[in-house]
């Protein structure tokens, strides 16, 4: 398949503003598009290469791409400079600037060798990596249409913004392929990743689909909470009883183990296992047997072990002395779910029975525990517990309902889960 045909289709994409006929054309694309090339696709129209767990990033600014093309073109630096201020990015200015240059012969483009060399710019690293990026995109462009330039470029650049949301892909797949709506969100939110989704659909595959699992090292897409001002409301909408959990205000952490290897992501599903060494090492020895666990990383005083600010963790964003950050900054894992263990695929089972297995699979230490939890049937009980978690440095608490509904409900909000934190109470108070 040319990639001419995908870059065009996108192009088009961009101008659409209607969700009715945005859907119905990307599935149109999607029906015309090889079996073998669906998956690629589907990344693309995210402006990705990948789903985002496998942590590929482009990584290239608007400088290096300009080089590219000035290195793969006759444009002059001028000519390019004064038309990137005028149209904003140096997509749009390479898009005008080739329609109005002579036409070359070339080879097109294919999606999968387009799908290729994007992967190789992601992934190549160490000295001499920004040439090995730029010659590697120069080798795209020399053979770009003016629209495909456009888009590589925006793509590598993060410009290339088409705004189709997830759920719009999902309801796109639905009618391409005639596969239920509910069997593809099911699929993409316990595997994160829409491309596998896409050509499991394509090829029919409607078994693996309907009968989808947890796996380790595919991250869960992380069941959200709703917020309520009143615990009252709380209780109301939980049936008069509920878990209260402390809200600690650290980052949210999904742990997967398999064997010895430990690998996290964060809330976003971006792997995150560098930043958290000392984690990674209380994990293998605290959590018996392959698993995944949802924690919570928690900054702490490295004398008294009291919880830090939020802010503290920021230290652990550094690519680099992360030894000195671990020490400057220590981290414990709060426990507070769990997703999967040996063979049990969990998030069917409801919270209690969720809650129950955690505490068996995890080995409580002095640098993980399972997140302070109380059973209340009161408003009292609730507010008693909320204001024993500010006391204790928590943004608030978190309830969560018992029942047989409570299971986990991947990639979704809604009221199984409900936030009362401390900034509710105050505006209440003003």
């Amino acid at each position: 398949m040319q990639f001419r045909l995908v870059a065009e289709a996108l192009a088009h994409l961009e101008t659409i503003t209607q969700r009715r006929e945005l859907t119905a054309r990307l599935a149109h694309l999607l029906r015309q598009t090889p079996t073998s090339l669906v998956a690629i696709l589907v990344y693309l129209i995210q402006g990705k290469i990948a789903p985002d767990y496998q942590g590929l990033d482009l990584n290239m600014g608007e400088k290096l791409a300009a080089r590219a093309l000035l290195e793969a073109t006759d444009l002059s630096p001028e000519a390019l400079h004064a038309t990137v201020r005028t149209v904003g990015d140096v997509g749009r200015a390479a898009s005008r600037l080739l329609a109005t240059a002579p036409t070359r012969k070339s080879r097109p483009l294919s999606v999968a060798e387009v799908a290729s060399t994007l992967r190789e710019i992601a992934t190549i690293s160490g000295p001499g990596s920004v040439a090995g990026r730029i010659e590697r995109l120069a080798r795209l462009l020399r053979r770009a249409s003016p629209t495909e330039a456009d888009v590589l470029l925006r793509m590598v650049t993060g410009r290339l913004r088409l705004g189709v949301a997830d759920q719009t892909l999902l309801q796109a797949l639905a009618a391409a392929f005639e596969v239920s709506r509910s069997e593809l969100e099911r699929a993409y939110n316990v595997t994160s990743d829409l491309g596998w989704v896409a050509e499991r659909a394509a090829v029919g595959d409607r078994a693996a689909l309907a009968h989808i699992r947890v796996q380790v090292g595919r991250p869960v897409r992380p069941m959200l909470a709703e917020r309520l001002k009143d615990a009252g409301e709380i209780l109301a909408k939980m049936g008069g009883r509920c878990a209260v959990e402390y809200k600690l205000d650290g980052e949210r952490v999904q742990a997967h183990k398999q064997h010895d290897q430990i690998v996290l992501f964060s809330r976003r599903l971006e792997p995150i296992t560098p930043q958290f060494p000392d984690v990674v090492e209380t994990l293998r020895e605290a959590i018996d047997g392959d698993a995944i666990v949802e924690l919570e990383a928690v900054p702490a005083d490295p004398v008294t072990g009291e919880i830090r600010p939020f802010q503290d963790l920021l230290v652990r964003k550094r690519k680099h002395r992360i030894a000195a950050a671990v020490k400057e900054v220590p981290v414990i894992a709060r426990c507070f779910d769990l997703l999967y263990h040996r063979g049990t695929d969990y998030t069917r089972a409801p919270y209690p029975t969720r809650r129950q297995a955690l505490s068996r699979v995890v080995q409580v230490g002095p640098s993980i525990d399972l997140v302070p939890q109380r059973l209340v049937t009161s408003v009292a009980d609730l507010l008693a517990f909320f204001e024993q978690a500010v006391a204790d440095g928590c943004e608030g608490v978190m309830c969560k309902a018992l029942g047989a509904e409570s299971i986990y409900q991947a990639g979704k909000r809604g009221f199984q889960w409900v936030k009362f934190k401390r900034d509710y109470q105050a505006s209440l108070a003003d």
